[in-house]
């Protein structure tokens, strides 16, 4: 069976050792960053900000890692942004569309290519209803943005096939954009806005602090009962473990799931085995307390618990700790806490052997006619 490679996945076919393009492009995190904040994407955010301010809400849509983006920019937006938003798959969106879509609502579609064809759709869908509509992408010229109202675009292209850098920088984006949105309804934001501005050097500082560290990690879980990874985040962090537990599928091609942390403690739980590794995202703040009951709780069973916190002496009965920066607002933590997982899952990749991090399981032709047949129903 031939394998036909499609021109936008030719780059994830270039390299054959580490450094694949997907550490690359992790490592440039910090430069994605300094982009969002550049003053031409910031006069973008600002003018979304305020054209979004004037309506009763915002739906965001968006698939995989685009559609875990928007159900951040949902939380934010809400919070501090002071606006009802709520997030949809793109699909889902258009198929089965909510009541209140209408001239009164701001649609927000995500997609880092810009070319996801069913956000191209919803966007066009809500366009079509007299909505507002609004796209965020890392391509400047890409279908999403010439369909769209508003736009809000950082060129932060990335050729690797699981997407790193491109998720942290919508979730920056989403942040500035709450921001904005906050002060035109009255808060006073100016302490978030200058602990975003200085996201590009703690990025950096994350990366290089914990890569060495991880590296030894995800080589040591080798061998281990791996038959599933589990993910837990709340609220801000949801999304989070949403799209470690992708990368994990898309990287790794081992199984993976995310919890949200109550309904891990209300019966998930039950379903982890001993040796499984269990991931905590638990930044100081409301979850903080019942991640620890969870983390207390699982130590009985014997999963291996991996967090990832930002208190200084991390949480008892954890295997392995990651320490994130202290002093930070919480609402910034999103921004940090993907890079050390996005670290262990590149590497565990590597030590499995036989993998591509670049281009996951697409050499087989097989899969590659299966994408091909399963994108082609537009």
């Amino acid at each position: 069976m031939e394998l036909q490679i499609p021109k936008n996945m030719q780059a994830a076919f270039e390299r054959f050792q580490h450094p694949y393009f997907m550490y690359e492009s992790l490592n440039s995190t910090p430069e994605g960053l300094q982009l969002v904040l550049s003053n031409e994407s910031m006069k973008l955010i600002q003018d979304v900000a305020i054209a979004i301010s004037k309506k009763d809400r915002v739906h965001l849509v968006g698939n995989g890692t685009s559609y875990f983006n928007a159900i951040f920019g949902g939380t934010v937006l809400n919070n501090p942004g002071g606006i009802s938003a709520v997030s949809y798959p793109a699909f889902g969106y258009y198929s089965y569309p909510p009541c209140d879509l209408n001239a009164d609502c701001a649609v927000i579609g995500i997609s880092h290519s810009g070319a996801s064809p069913a956000t191209v759709d919803a966007v066009e869908f809500a366009k079509s209803k007299g909505a507002l509509t609004v796209g965020i992408s890392d391509y400047e010229n890409s279908a999403l943005l010439k369909i769209a109202d508003k736009v809000i675009c950082s060129e932060n292209k990335e050729v690797n096939g699981p997407k790193t850098r491109s998720y942290v920088a919508s979730t920056l984006r989403a942040l500035l954009l709450a921001a904005e949105l906050g002060e035109i309804h009255g808060n006073d934001l100016s302490e978030l806005k200058k602990d975003l501005a200085i996201s590009p050097e703690i990025a950096k500082k994350v990366l290089r602090d914990n890569e060495k560290s991880v590296k030894d990690f995800a080589e040591s879980r080798i061998g281990k009962p791996n038959g599933r990874f589990v993910f837990v985040g709340a609220g801000l962090t949801y999304p989070t473990a949403l799209e470690a537990a992708l990368k994990v599928v898309e990287t790794m091609l081992l199984h993976a799931t995310a919890w949200e942390l109550e309904e891990a403690i209300h019966g998930n739980w039950v379903s982890q085995k001993e040796g499984e590794l269990l991931v905590v995202f638990a930044p100081r703040g409301p979850s903080f307390e019942k991640s620890r009951i969870l983390i207390s709780g699982m130590k009985m069973i014997g999963v291996d618990i991996w967090v990832l916190t930002d208190h200084p002496n991390g949480i008892e009965g954890a295997d392995y700790t990651t320490i994130l920066p202290e002093n930070l607002n919480e609402l910034t933590y999103p921004v940090y806490a993907m890079l050390p997982v996005y670290q262990f899952i590149y590497f565990h990749a590597l030590a499995q052997g036989g993998l591509h991090p670049d281009r996951g399981p697409y050499g087989d032709p097989k899969f590659m006619n299966a994408r091909l047949q399963m994108r082609s129903w537009r």
